[in-house]
């Protein structure tokens, strides 16, 4: 399969559409085989979470991902506009 990643990072921050609050956004390049991995910088125990099936918590209005109890909500439109290149978004979140 190929697969792209992006030059250089790209930072974007914006409103959480259900929560209100304001959320910050960094995408930055992946190696081979890496995938799409979220992380939440605004914890302490910040872990990658994969952008997989076997991750995902629920669905109902957002589709929301989990690993070791930290999680990542709202993620569908991103994965739709990111889809085909490898990265790592690391995030805050509400």
């Amino acid at each position: 399969m190929h697969q792209n990643t992006i030059n250089q990072k790209v930072k974007f921050s914006g409103i959480g559409i259900h929560s209100g609050a304001k959320a910050n956004l960094t995408l930055l390049p992946a190696d081979k085989n890496y995938g799409i991995r979220f992380k939440r910088v605004d914890i302490k125990e910040s872990i990658s979470i994969k952008a997989s099936i076997e991750n995902v918590i629920s669905t109902d209005r957002s589709t929301n991902i989990s690993f070791n109890k930290v999680e990542v909500h709202t993620i569908e439109h991103l994965l739709a506009a990111i889809y085909s290149s490898k990265k790592q978004v690391s995030l805050t979140q509400p």
